[in-house]
This record gives C-alpha cells, structure tokens and sequence, in this order.
C-alpha cells in the first residue's frame, strides 16, 4: 500500500511541476513569440487595446527624378479600432543608397508614414559624394519612424509608407529597399491601439 501511495504522489508532484512549468512557459513565452497578440499597460501605464505588426519582403526601388511621393511596395496595412483611443505607429526599414559611377553632388530622399487623413510624419535621407568618379557607391541606411496620434473615433485606419526624392540630380542615384531574408533585412510596420485617459 506504501508503494502504491508514493507512486500516485510522486505522479502528482510530477503533473503538478509540468503544470507549473508549462504556465509560467506560456505566460512569459507568448509575448516573445506573438507580440501581436499581447495586450496589457505599456510603460507609462497606459492601457493597450490590441497590438499589429507586420513584416514585408517584396523588392522596391525609386531613383532620383522620382519626385512624386509614392507608396512603397507592399507596404501598408490597416487597423479597426474601438473609438476613444489613440494609435502609436513605427516603421523601420534598411535601404540602400547605389550612387552612379559619375555621382557628384548630393542625394536626398524623403520616407513618409502615414496614417491615412489622420497624420504623418516625414525623415529626410541624405548622402552626399565628391569622391573619385568611374566605381558604383553605395550606402545602407536604417531608417526608424514613430508617431502617436490623438484621440480617433472608432474606424479602420490605413498605414502606409510613402518615399520620394527631393530633387532629380544632373548625375543618378537609386534607393532600394534591401531584401534579403537570410539576413533578415525586412521592412515593418507596428501599430497599438491605446486607451485614452478620460
């Protein structure tokens, strides 16, 4: 009977560990492995109503006389909120700058996010060059954006991201948007939902 009673106890003892185990796994775990999904109070103590991220990969480019803004490639994706809350968005992004091989001067690009009608907020990428011409130059920039907005009602939001060039150069330039996956070189847009404070 003594067995018995220590081989069900023990079986008890080892079901109650996994449990324990296994909670505080996905109770910490989850948030690192779908951030998309945790809701909570940021830092300041503000209440989170849902989060959104999103990656990209599609290839992109735009050269020097692309004056126009234009939507980058694949870019963008929208949100439904509650009403009564404010978003915090961001985006970041590696680009490369290839200069010609008779580049002199400067090259300016602007990369705008963009809550549609809502608001926007614009970086200016610029590089310039007076080194010895015939070899192609090329740069890898970072580029991060982050806004928040007031008070929205309730209503599905687009985010997207716009990029153009400043002015079109006697010699050319091309901004990529870098892709590659195995470096993990992609593009993002991350969205909160907050609860604004009465």
């Amino acid at each position: 009977m003594g067995t018995k009673m220590n081989t069900v106890g023990t079986i008890l003892a080892s079901v109650f560990i996994t449990l324990l185990i296994s909670g505080a796994g996905i109770y910490f775990g989850l948030p690192l492995l779908f951030p998309n999904i945790v809701n909570g109070e940021t830092t300041n103590g503000e209440v989170v109503i849902q989060s959104k991220y999103q990656e990209f990969n599609s290839s992109d480019q735009i050269r020097d006389d692309d004056l126009i803004p234009s939507k980058m490639l694949d870019t963008e994706m929208n949100i439904t909120t509650q009403g009564n809350t404010k978003l915090s968005v961001s985006f970041d992004v590696q680009l490369t700058l290839l200069l010609s091989d008779n580049f002199n001067g400067g090259a300016f690009y602007h990369i705008t996010l963009q809550i549609e009608g809502v608001k926007n907020e614009t970086v200016e990428l610029s590089e310039y060059y007076n080194g010895p011409i015939g070899e192609l130059v090329q740069y890898t920039k970072y580029i991060e954006i982050s806004f928040e907005t007031g008070n929205l009602p309730a209503s599905t939001y687009n985010i997207s991201v716009l990029w153009n060039s400043k002015f079109a150069g006697l010699t050319s330039s091309t901004l990529y948007v870098v892709v590659y996956p195995v470096d993990n070189c992609y593009r993002t847009i991350s969205a909160q939902e907050i609860m604004v404070n009465a």
